[in-house]
């Protein structure tokens, strides 16, 4: 099964897939896969067929070199929101972020308005289509004659339109050849589809991601970060419990001719770098897929408490040396937000997060160096962090490995 996900690809990625567009409904969008609540029942999913996929060498080829992005948060909440945490503050990121980006489209400056374009349908400001934000060989022309390059806001009508100008530093913020909201899409349509057991009483997690081109651009990969804010242990086996959960699923996808896009493998973590590691790849053909709104969410058995993902209930019962437990219990699709892009490594888009809970500042992290404590320690201070995720399991050191091959 190939799954048409993102129509007009091959004009969007030009750079990284030369095949030319074959079919496809260019007026229609993808669904965007919002989720984070429960949904059907497993059992009505259980029969969500595979696909079938050839290998290759995971990472996605960032630069070297440790870099550190600004502060996503604002006072008195948590920036890009929660998936499902009570107990910490959401400032419903990308709906007021959606809202700004529509009245900056909609107010060009003056100065722009007034502008004329010669070389490109001359008139004033495009007869008025500047003013109007229409994405024509006028307004979209090279000499930039409404302002919109580089003024914070990405006009992918223009680059859509395949016209000359492409507003590359507004639409590719972490500068690693994909526009962002091509990978906007591309994480929607394959964010993974969690099943957790009906007694997942530590279930509140936070979802970032990321998405990058692979060395010698043959695919696409992104990495969904599921930080749960608490490991809640297992008495029966007596493993502890800690503060804060870095689990992480990767999906590599692929495409024939840069407009249907399937799975390739998946990757999910499992104690990850723990002596019980059950981490690891999966080709497509043994996941199941839920495609109930047409796009391919791999299903994702976690285990309970501990959170260690794996494609089936079968192989979840033998993680971590058969102390892993999973039953059948609930669904939840893993939220991905417009604002939860972390980037690249050299061009991070968010590093540092803020959450305030009682008039304390909590922070986590994700290319810095430090425990992950699900914003439960006010110190950023590594010797502070003691209670938390050991940092071998840091998200910047995760994130390290995926972008270097090394998952």
């Amino acid at each position: 099964m190939r799954l048409c996900v993102v129509p007009r690809l091959s004009l969007l990625l030009p750079m990284l897939f030369a095949a030319s567009c074959g079919g496809g409904d260019s007026s229609e969008d993808p669904a965007t896969g919002a989720g984070g609540q429960a949904q059907e029942d497993a059992a009505a999913q259980g029969g969500a067929a595979g696909h079938a996929g050839a290998g290759g060498k995971a990472g996605a080829g960032g630069s070297g070199g440790k870099s550190t992005g600004g502060s996503s948060g604002a006072g008195g909440t948590l920036d890009a929101g929660v998936d499902a945490a009570a107990d910490v503050e959401e400032d419903g990121g990308s709906d007021a972020a959606d809202a700004a980006d529509d009245a900056s489209d909609d107010s060009p400056s003056d100065a722009f308005v007034d502008a004329t374009s010669e070389g490109e349908g001359g008139g004033t400001a495009c007869s008025g289509a500047c003013a109007a934000h229409v994405f024509d060989a006028c307004t979209c022309g090279a000499a930039d004659p409404c302002g919109w390059a580089s003024n914070g806001t990405c006009d992918k009508g223009c680059h859509e339109g395949g016209f000359a100008l492409e507003d590359e530093a507004d639409c590719d913020r972490d500068q690693d050849g994909m526009w962002d909201y091509v990978e906007l899409e591309l994480a929607r349509a394959f964010t993974p589809s969690l099943i957790l057991s009906a007694d997942e009483y530590y279930a509140d997690r936070v979802t970032f991601w990321a998405a990058e081109p692979s060395q010698g651009n043959t695919y696409v990969s992104v990495f969904y970060a599921l930080g749960y804010l608490q490991d809640g242990g297992d008495p029966e086996t007596g493993l502890t419990d800690h503060l804060g959960d870095s689990e992480f699923v990767v999906v590599d996808a692929t495409t024939d001719d840069g407009v249907t896009w399937a799975p390739l493998r998946v990757f999910m973590s499992a104690h990850y770098k723990a002596l019980s590691d059950s981490s690891g790849w999966y080709d497509a053909a043994e996941v199941d897929f839920d495609t109930s709104d047409g796009l391919a969410h791999p299903f994702t058995w976690v285990a309970i408490w501990k959170h260690a993902n794996y494609p089936t209930i079968q192989l979840c019962d033998k993680g971590a040396f058969f102390t892993d437990k999973c039953d059948n219990g609930k669904i939840e699709r893993a939220e991905v937000r417009e604002d939860a892009n972390l980037g690249s490594l050299a061009h991070p888009l968010i590093d540092e997060v803020l959450s305030q809970q009682g008039g304390t500042s909590y922070f986590e992290y994700y290319w810095t160096d430090v425990p992950f404590c699900g914003w439960k320690v006010a110190s950023k201070l590594a010797a502070d962090r003691g209670g938390c995720v050991p940092k071998a399991n840091s998200y910047q050191r995760q994130l390290a490995d995926w972008l270097g091959g090394a998952l």
